[in-house]
């Protein structure tokens, strides 16, 4: 069972690329997929508030691309994978720690077809967020057991709300 019926969820899209996805774009490519424009929104702004929003207001992570001449990732450093000799080395502990801390690192994602541009990198989760803006879950977008239980809970906090 979908959540094309539930008259009160709203889905909003934040672009993190906000120098290319102007309004004038972002509303071709809702259209394109035809985006309810009452209930799917499709935001854009001011860099830096999207990026602070993303960071400190959802807790997930965003930059910008690499550019010649700009070091790789934050503070200038390049996580590389590690080797399976120094995986053993590590403690049981610190290898739970590169684990969870692998589950939250920002991926490669193309947000704009301009194969060109090196992609942005942004998390891939989904917030579900309540109508007093407080964060009720987090969802791996790519993982169809977490999407089920999206919508589960989804479904539950919309009930929830009409009491």
């Amino acid at each position: 069972m979908g959540l094309a019926g539930e008259g009160d969820l709203r889905l909003v899209s934040i672009t993190v690329d906000p120098a290319r996805d102007t309004p004038k774009v972002l509303t071709e490519y809702a259209a394109r997929f035809g985006a309810d424009p009452d209930r799917w929104l499709f935001l854009t702004g001011e860099k830096q508030a999207i990026y602070a929003l993303a960071q400190q207001g959802f807790y997930l992570s965003v930059e910008e691309p690499e550019k010649p001449g700009r070091p790789a990732g934050p503070a200038g450093t390049r996580r590389r994978p590690m080797d399976r000799a120094a995986w053993r080395e590590e403690t049981p502990g610190r290898r739970l720690d590169r684990f969870l801390l692998g589950l939250f690192e920002p991926v490669p994602a193309f947000a704009h077809s301009d194969f060109l541009v090196p992609p942005f990198i942004h998390s891939s989760w989904f917030v579900r967020v309540d109508r007093q803006a407080r964060i009720r879950g987090y969802y791996r977008s790519d993982d169809e057991e977490a999407l089920r239980r999206l919508r589960r809970d989804t479904r539950a906090l919309l009930r929830e709300s009409r009491s």
